[in-house]
């Protein structure tokens, strides 16, 4: 038999075929793999992009909380924050009535956070805003920052994406035993002028740990008549003069509402100190103090402004006080380590005072709240006196609202959170 072969050129023709094949088989192979390189890579840009995007607005989310947070704990006013920077554009905050944390109305971010910040805030976060009026500071309609829902939005740098964030911070108890009286003195009392204390609330008008006296005839202390209907903490404090007094120590006459030589009160000072306010004087100053002032007897001495209501505020020094501190609404607690000196251009204090050294007040301020004295209150004495008509007037709004204006803390469980790319 004889063996076929294929002629030299057919073998040739085959071989170039399947060469060809393969090199086809490997482009397409190549192709394949380049246009499966060309779109992970470009799915991964566009996820750094996001990723990029998504760090930016929780970033800006973020600085704009912890500036409000910061405008908090040294601030009691209500306003609108962002950038000091005119070109920064990447946030906004605004603070928010408490109750708005858990508003089921915010259940989208576009009714929080709008595509651009010169459209914030929207509608339904204007209309829960907090607000001041920086014409009246005592209107009773302001509102404060003793507790609030922050509300921060974050931009990325091209606006395609946003985040918003909100929680919820109040203040903490400034006070650990708040007093139930207007005038309460680790020393004495003696009352030589034409000073007034009043409680329409409780039954005690002056507490002192040593003699208490007054040796006026137009001194005098003024508690509720029995037959008047007790106030209701919602209205307002019954003014000297008011129908619900009635006179009950006088300088002839001493009644059951002077309470003196208390031992609960003649005690140590710093042991004195911590029993009211629940821990000692240097622990105080640097965990409650939101304002820290040096005390000075010239002038009108440091100055204590309305965004700084509603706040414990540490007087370093002896020191004089004039104008108004604090509002009902707003009380204040205030510390001042040292002599406290109150002249005639000083109206009205609402909170909780506390003094380490004595008192010297003249003219008419009015004293709403509580007073608390570590040394005396003596009229005519060569280093302090209460002259004029000085009025101690007990509300327990201002003296109970002093005791929660400590430091501002989160509310447990307010956080919540938008995102939209």
């Amino acid at each position: 038999m004889r063996t076929a072969h294929l002629p030299m050129a057919s073998r040739r023709q085959q071989r170039g075929v399947a060469t060809l094949v393969i090199a086809l088989v490997i482009m397409v192979a190549v192709t394949i793999t380049v246009i499966f390189t060309a779109q992970t890579s470009i799915l991964e840009q566009r996820m750094a992009a996001n990723e990029i995007r998504m760090k930016q607005t929780a970033s800006a989310a973020q600085g704009g909380l912890e500036r409000a947070m910061s405008h908090m704990q040294g601030s009691n006013i209500p306003m609108r924050l962002q950038p000091e920077d005119a070109d920064d554009r990447t946030w906004r905050a605004v603070f928010l009535a408490p109750e708005a944390s858990t508003d089921t109305v915010f259940n989208h971010i576009d009714r929080v956070c709008p595509p651009t910040p010169e459209n914030f805030p929207t509608s339904e976060v204007a209309n829960r805003e907090l607000t001041w009026n920086a014409n009246d500071p005592s209107d009773p309609n302001n509102d404060n920052l003793r507790e609030a829902t922050i509300l921060s939005c974050g931009w990325s740098d091209d606006f395609s994406s946003r985040k918003a964030v909100m929680l919820g911070m109040q203040a903490g108890p400034a006070v650990a035993n708040p007093p139930d009286n207007p005038l309460l003195t680790r020393g004495g009392v003696d009352i030589r002028g034409n000073a007034e204390v009043y409680n329409a609330y409780t039954n005690m008008t002056i507490r002192t740990g040593d003699a208490a006296g007054i040796n006026s005839n137009t001194g005098a202390t003024f508690m509720r008549n029995p037959a008047q209907q007790p106030p209701r903490l919602e209205d307002p404090v019954p003014r000297p003069g008011d129908d619900i007094y009635r006179m009950m120590s006088t300088k002839d006459d001493q009644g059951l509402d002077v309470v003196d030589f208390d031992p609960s009160l003649r005690i140590d000072p710093d042991v004195f100190f911590r029993s009211f306010m629940g821990m000692s004087k240097t622990q105080y100053r640097e965990r409650m103090a939101n304002h820290e002032l040096v005390g000075s007897t010239q002038g009108g001495g440091p100055e204590i402004t309305p965004d700084q209501w509603g706040q414990v505020i540490w007087v370093e020094g002896d020191t004089r006080l004039e104008d108004n501190v604090g509002s009902r609404d707003n009380p204040v607690i205030l510390v001042v380590n040292g002599d406290l000196t109150v002249r005639g251009n000083f109206d009205e204090f609402h909170g909780i005072l506390y003094v380490t050294g004595d008192l010297d007040a003249t003219g008419n301020p009015e004293f709403y709240g509580a007073a608390i004295i570590e040394g005396d209150a003596i009229i005519d004495d060569p280093t302090t006196s209460i002259a004029g008509t000085p009025r101690f007037i007990f509300d327990p709004v201002a003296a109970g609202g002093g005791a929660n204006v400590g430091a501002r803390g989160v509310t447990s469980g307010s956080w919540r959170d938008w995102t939209s790319f």
